[in-house]
């Protein structure tokens, strides 16, 4: 093709490029989110329980705990869930920190099963300083030392057999246990179901001293029926005023007179595993 002689010469001095900046479009960046790892949702439950009306009642009610009671030197958690998965178990962990530190527990000593845990969980808890174990005892765990077992919302089987494993008055004084109160199943279940499915569930709660945790208003899941509970399988039993067929345990509970005590050596003798009913382990 060949310009006309009507267009006007081109001057190469005067040629210039433009360049056109293309307009950025209008719309929110994305909000950095972290990693999703264990110490990550551990830090956010914290901060979320922190953050519940709940929490200063629960620090209070933890700062109070007798010390001396409870000289226990180790923890064994159980029934936990898993942390990584549950928003539930990564408060009640924060919650055995809590207990940790005002027993003045060392990470070491802190022992830690729940069939539930992923890899994550186990490495994780790892971290912490936490000793995780691999085998399921379904609650048969046997105590040497003064020892808190936390155990928040466990089945009556696994409590069961944590009982059943230490059945000797040696054992039960070295037992400080956190976890459903007990008297809860004497409550909604009938003294002849209870004694044949769990007896020593149901022998022990009038021999029980109880600290009820505040119930959580962040969810019913938390911390509600939780407690911590004492044994005192040496208090005496006295008469009540109005009722002499009514005695009163020196943890202030009322049963009936004709109910075995401790010193009975009859209190310490319980079915053999085989005998007992098969029990329901979602109770």
């Amino acid at each position: 093709m060949t310009l006309s002689s009507s267009s006007p010469p081109i001057n190469p001095g005067t040629f210039k490029y433009t360049v056109v900046e293309k307009k950025r479009r209008k719309g929110k960046q994305k909000p950095f989110s972290p990693p999703t790892t264990f110490e990550n949702l551990l830090d956010q439950s914290r901060r979320d329980l922190q953050s519940t009306p709940c929490w200063p009642d629960i620090k209070v009610m933890v700062s109070k705990l007798d010390r001396d009671k409870s000289c226990s030197t180790k923890i064994l958690c159980l029934g936990l869930g898993s942390p990584m998965i549950s928003d539930i178990a990564r408060k009640q962990l924060i919650l055995l920190q809590e207990l940790q530190l005002h027993f003045g527990i060392s990470d070491s000593n802190v022992s830690i099963y729940d069939p539930a845990f992923t890899p994550e969980d186990i490495e994780g808890l790892e971290a912490m300083g936490f000793s995780v174990d691999m085998e399921n005892k379904q609650g048969k765990h046997e105590l040497h030392v003064p020892t808190l077992v936390f155990m928040p919302h466990c089945e009556r089987f696994v409590i069961e057999g944590l009982l059943s494993r230490n059945w000797s008055p040696e054992k039960l004084r070295l037992l400080t246990l956190v976890g459903n109160d007990l008297e809860f199943y004497s409550v909604h279940f009938s003294t002849s179901e209870l004694a044949a499915t769990n007896p020593c569930v149901a022998r022990i709660v009038p021999w029980l001293k109880v600290t009820k945790f505040p119930p959580s208003t962040a969810s019913t899941d938390v911390f509600n029926c939780l407690a911590m509970q004492t044994i005192h399988i040496d208090d005496a039993t006295t008469p009540t005023s109005e009722d002499e067929s009514i005695l009163t345990t020196g943890c202030g509970r009322k049963i009936a007179r004709e109910t075995v005590h401790p010193s009975d050596p009859a209190f310490w003798e319980i079915p053999q595993e085989s005998s007992l009913p098969s029990i329901d382990v979602d109770n």
